[in-house]
C-alpha cells in the first residue's frame, strides 16, 4: 500500500480526492477474502456473481 499511496500522492488531485480514493482502495482490498470465500463457495453460481460483480467493477475501475 505504501507504493500505491505514493503514487497517489503524485497526482495532481486534490488532497480529500487523493484521501477518498484511498480509503475507497483499502476497503476494497479489506474486502477481497470474504468475496474470493464468496466465489469459492459451493452453490448458486448466479448469487456468486452478483455478490461478486460490484467488487470486480470497482477494481477495474
Amino acid at each position: 500500500m505504501r507504493g500505491f499511496r505514493g503514487l497517489i500522492e503524485g497526482t495532481c488531485w486534490p488532497s480529500w480526492r487523493k484521501d477518498e480514493f484511498v480509503r475507497a482502495v483499502e476497503a476494497l482490498a479489506e474486502a477481497q477474502p470474504v468475496t474470493e470465500a464468496m466465489i469459492a463457495m459451493p452453490g448458486d453460481a448466479r448469487f456468486r456473481e452478483r455478490f461478486a460483480a460490484p467488487f470486480i467493477l470497482f477494481a477495474k475501475c
